[in-house]
């Protein structure tokens, strides 16, 4: 049996890790339905970008965690500019960014917007999209913020805030009806992020990230349903999986510590089979083998792209806000030193 990131000796069966865990799921679950109940794109954007959401599923004590806690936050700091983006502009051209006159029945508010407008509203849409639901090219973050010991940070980031950027997308569907480009960005995203996603996780040899990328199969099918126009599919696609989903991280450490228990109780390790996407022979089919196995380079692609430069402007906004509070706000002099000028 390969080493999974899910044992019978993780901390996970702490009891201080039980004691976090029914108040980390409780927030999870209140963050998410306020999310899905919003009424105007400002608050979903809001609810959306709290940055709580990231740092308080790291423990300090775990650097792996805080590190990949720092790029869960850097990605989701992109789709929050694009997402207040996108509702800035629906605001100056629609004149509301209530998501119940823009995306409703009510198609009034749609209609007025030029096909230009709706395009680049509907991008930036898709942007957010892309990094909340962990679609391509921001896919490796996913299971890397699975990181944390308690359940929260599987149970949150694989079962629900993946299908945040989803639902957002079907709210957006009338929209997406007047931006045929959009449309099939949205589409095609989705498809790759789906076979891409079907790849990788036959290569993993852990329960979590297997289970992140099948996630993401099933959230990249939901995309592609949506761009296609089978709302109400799409919509049951997504309730169901996310319920089915749920159960299955939940469950995994139950399964994990029977299967420790039955080959313990038949005196021998079950052979390691071998993983359903090596192939016997072939040079392609090693190389697709090896692409998966690295999870399609990503990790390195995203640092460089994303967390690196991320990190360089965070840093330099903290110099000119230390810079510009110095010099707004002078330094105090002590009393005892004015008193020495003064004589």
């Amino acid at each position: 049996m390969q080493s999974s990131s899910w044992s019978t000796a993780s901390p996970w069966r702490s009891p201080r890790c039980r004691r976090r865990s029914p108040a980390s799921c409780r927030r999870s679950r209140v963050d998410t339905c306020i999310a899905k109940l919003a009424t105007t794109a400002t608050s979903f954007c809001w609810r959306c970008s709290s940055p709580g959401c990231c740092w308080w599923r790291s423990p300090a004590k775990r650097p792996a965690a805080v590190a990949n806690a720092f790029r869960v936050a850097s990605v989701y700091r992109i789709s929050d500019a694009a997402m207040l983006s996108a509702a800035v502009m629906l605001h100056h051209v629609a004149g509301t960014n209530s998501l119940s006159l823009l995306f409703g029945r009510d198609r009034a508010s749609t209609t007025s917007l030029t096909a230009a407008n709706a395009t680049i509203i509907a991008v930036l849409l898709i942007v957010a999209v892309a990094g909340k639901s962990a679609l391509l090219p921001f896919s490796s973050w996913l299971p890397r913020a699975m990181e944390g010991p308690t359940p929260s940070s599987a149970v949150y980031y694989g079962s629900l805030s993946v299908h945040a950027g989803c639902f957002l997308l079907l709210r957006a569907a009338p929209l997406l009806e007047q931006a045929p480009a959009a449309r099939l960005l949205a589409g095609a995203l989705g498809a790759a992020t789906a076979v891409f996603a079907a790849f990788t996780t036959r290569a993993q040899s852990d329960v979590k990230s297997s289970l992140a990328y099948a996630s993401l199969t099933q959230v990249g099918l939901i995309v592609l349903e949506t761009a296609v126009g089978w709302y109400t599919i799409a919509f049951l696609h997504l309730a169901g999986h996310a319920c089915f989903r749920l159960l299955q991280f939940l469950s995994a450490p139950n399964v994990l510590h029977d299967l420790h228990g039955l080959e313990e109780t038949l005196d021998r390790h079950a052979a390691p089979a071998r993983p359903a996407g090596v192939a016997r022979s072939g040079r392609a089919r090693r190389w697709l083998f090896l692409i998966a196995l690295e999870r399609g380079f990503l990790d390195a692609v995203l640092d460089r792209v994303v967390i690196e430069p991320f990190n360089r402007a965070a840093h330099r906004l903290t110099r000119l806000d230390a810079w510009l509070c110095s010099a707004v706000i002078p330094a105090r002099v002590p009393a005892d030193e004015e008193g020495d000028r003064d004589g």
